[in-house]
């Protein structure tokens, strides 16, 4: 499983990313507007889960589970703390990476070993989060029959959730409706700073690559569901300070998950944050790359003017 340990390793702070998917992959966030300034600060560590992208070997179904995948973090962690002697190190969880990096926390020896959980938009609880989501397209999907905008369109998705009244988190079918209702990501184009990896043009440049992280995401999406998954009643105990980010337009994990989130942590009201971002969908580092680094970085360092402490944004939206 490829680690790549970018930024300022020097100020001892290690923040670990943990892609979605499963089967996503953290290096396409290298390079990127809100990462690039990051790594600034702080030490950043990009880590292709097993059977992500340029990940190899390990993936027969008995080993696609999720206390597999906490166990692959584990001796991630271990070996960051035996190489970076003495530095603090914070999981920052997207999707679901929130979930399974609210699954490593639940453990208290496994905890023990981290300062800080940023939870991205996390995935703590599939069958809630999939419900609100199929409300929120069937919702957008109504208006737009309403505005006669795409009708054909719009009414193949609400018989495609007719049709499909159960599924499962290896339908791409769902995610396409989320992405065309504009709740995957709002903000589009060059100005997110983006590393151009997997695109059609890339496919010429770099074939083995964009070959590879497709073959390994439908591998990996069919092999290991993740639709029953949910966390909510073991998440009080996690006691560490949190951060959770959340857009207000997302329609993957609606909003609604941020506050069930926050409220389901066992950590201190004091050492517990929920900023939540406006005119924002699911890829908040994509589409707020500013005010994603400043709530992350006051997280991290609380400066020591009052109005930029956590305490003082603690459950607001920017």
């Amino acid at each position: 499983m490829p680690v790549v340990v970018r930024g300022n390793v020097s100020s001892k702070v290690l923040i670990v990313f943990l892609h979605g998917g499963p089967g996503g992959t953290a290096m396409t966030k290298i390079g990127t507007r809100a990462f690039a300034s990051l790594e600034e600060d702080y030490g950043i560590v990009y880590w292709d889960q097993r059977g992500a992208n340029g990940s190899s070997g390990g993936t027969q179904k008995k080993w696609m589970n999720l206390s597999q995948y906490v166990e692959d973090l584990d001796v991630l962690v271990d070996q960051l703390k035996n190489r970076y002697h003495g530095s603090n190190i914070y999981l920052m969880g997207h999707c679901w990476g929130g979930g399974f990096g609210t699954a490593y926390l639940i453990d208290n020896t496994r905890q023990a070993k981290i300062v800080g959980w940023i939870d991205v938009a996390g995935a703590h609880n599939n069958p809630k989060g999939d419900s609100l989501s199929v409300v929120w397209v069937n919702e957008y999907a109504k208006r737009m029959i309403a505005i006669r905008k795409d009708v054909r369109y719009w009414k193949r998705a609400l018989q495609w959730y007719r049709n499909n009244p159960a599924f499962t988190s290896d339908k791409l079918g769902h995610y396409s409706y989320v992405r065309k209702s504009q709740g995957y990501q709002l903000v589009q184009g060059d100005s997110l700073g983006q590393f151009p990896w997997f695109t059609q043009k890339d496919l010429l440049f770099r074939p083995a690559t964009y070959v590879s992280y497709y073959v390994n995401y439908y591998r990996t999406l069919s092999s290991f569901l993740i639709s029953d998954i949910d966390l909510t009643r073991e998440m009080h105990n996690i006691k560490v300070p949190s951060l959770i980010i959340w857009g207000e337009d997302d329609g993957l994990i609606p909003l609604t998950m941020a506050y069930e989130a926050y409220n389901s942590l066992g950590t201190d009201p004091t050492e517990k944050y929920l900023v939540t971002l406006p005119r924002t969908a699911h890829t908040v580092f994509y589409e707020q790359p500013v005010l994603f680094r400043a709530a992350v970085k006051s997280f991290i360092n609380p400066s020591k003017n009052a109005t930029d402490q956590p305490s003082a944004w603690n459950s607001v939206s920017f």
